[in-house]
């Protein structure tokens, strides 16, 4: 039987403007919680994306 269960991750990020013409930049503060079902298989993927403020580095 394969091993199954949930994955939880949680996130915290923070981003400022990188202007040098703004005097006092602005920063965001990111957060954000996943609950992933998991299944280990044999041939599953071998990424699981988790996309923070619309970013995911490595998408195709």
């Amino acid at each position: 039987m394969p091993e199954q269960g949930i994955l939880n991750v949680s996130v915290m990020a923070a981003s400022c403007n990188d202007d040098p013409e703004n005097e006092y930049p602005a920063c965001h503060v990111h957060q954000q919680d996943w609950g992933v079902p998991v299944r280990l298989v044999e041939g599953g993927a071998d990424r699981l994306p988790l996309v923070l403020a619309g970013m995911d580095a490595q998408a195709p």
